[in-house]
């Protein structure tokens, strides 16, 4: 892999590249913990952390590299530079701005060269390990929604959106998950035109919108359903064009497929039938150690599909103050066509909507 990144930037011998962004450390390296940074150049792996790590290092970083613990960063690196001869160094677009100031102050003699997104387009393709890993997040996260699914017994219960959360949260946490991918979103009524609203003491009612998941050794999960309590008709009604437009678009889902065209697919449609305006972010975007990664499904996105990508495809309707309906399902793309890794929303507790 580390050659490929150096040949892919076209890196010559006195140059190296600096991670500092630790979902990129932990996919170069399984290092988990939250202060590491990593150097290599075209011959040598250093990992850099402080002492606080040192056992956890141990454990989790692979014979490849060479581990520093420091007390002083910057001499550390310098060290390993004089070493190594080198003079450009390449750094992440998603430095924090102030280490970057720090780094070139106190690094004059050095180039740094910027490298877009270099780690992220590696991450974009799942290996079959990473595909696994994502499929433990979504079986956790799924089984904890069959698992609270009586809580959505209006007759029985009188139960908060914050209540549902922590139930959720909870349960997934309960049976093997490390953490959740992002703060569960749970909104009923018309709380659920928030796309993303947080919970809070109201009581659920008319509808559900649940938006949540967890990790597996780092891999995200991301599902959201919206089940239907009462028999209205808007709901209805918006629930089965959400369905639609999610479906086509998921259906021309294939490896070389520009990703702005499967946003289209499913915006012209919610266009169509009279909603467009109400359809306002993104069709999906790539899940992976981080729950939004590349590549983004967006009609200005200029990715293509490629064989081992991970999406999620989740169109919404939001009418402020009335309700919102999102349905989302994780797929992988293949050479020629996909595969659903979630059970598909409008199949999920079925037997609780009325529809």
């Amino acid at each position: 892999m580390y050659k490929n990144i150096f040949n892919k930037l076209k890196i010559k011998r006195n140059s190296a590249i600096l991670i500092t962004n630790l979902i990129n450390v932990r996919y170069l390296s399984n290092f988990s913990g939250s202060n590491a940074q990593i150097i290599f150049s075209r011959s040598n792996l250093y990992f850099l952390t402080d002492f606080r790590y040192l056992e956890q290092a141990e454990k989790e970083i692979p014979e490849d590299f060479e581990i520093i613990i420091y007390s002083n960063f910057i001499n550390e690196i310098k060290k390993i530079l004089k070493k190594e001869e080198i003079k450009n160094i390449y750094f992440e677009d998603s430095i924090k701005y102030n280490e970057l100031i720090l780094l070139k102050k106190k690094l004059k003699d050095y180039n740094f060269k910027p490298s877009k997104n270099l780690i992220e387009n590696f991450r974009k393709i799942k290996t079959a390990n990473e595909i696994k890993e994502i499929k433990k997040a979504i079986s956790i996260t799924e089984n904890a929604l069959k698992n609270i699914s009586f809580y959505f017994d209006l007759k029985n219960f009188k139960i908060t959106e914050r209540d549902i959360a922590l139930k959720l949260q909870n349960e997934m946490l309960k049976n093997g998950a490390e953490d959740i991918s992002f703060p569960l979103i749970v909104l009923s009524g018309p709380n659920s035109s928030l796309v993303h609203g947080k919970p809070d003491n109201n009581i659920i009612k008319d509808n559900i919108l649940i938006d949540a998941g967890c990790k597996i050794n780092g891999y995200c999960s991301d599902k959201t359903i919206t089940i239907i309590l009462k028999d209205n008709y808007e709901l209805k009604k918006i629930y089965n064009i959400v369905k639609d437009a999610k479906n086509f678009a998921i259906d021309k889902i294939k490896e070389g497929v520009k990703v702005k065209d499967i946003d289209k697919i499913a915006r012209e449609f919610i266009n169509k039938k009279g909603y467009g305006k109400f359809f306002g972010h993104s069709l999906g975007h790539g899940v992976g150690l981080d729950v939004h990664e590349l590549p983004l499904i967006s009609p200005k996105s200029k990715d293509i599909l490629e064989n081992g990508n991970v999406i999620t495809i989740e169109p919404g309707i939001y009418i402020n103050g009335k309700f919102g309906i999102r349905l989302e399902d994780m797929v992988l793309v293949k050479e020629d066509g996909f595969e659903i890794l979630t059970t598909q929303s409008e199949n999920f507790l079925k037997c609780l909507q009325v529809l």
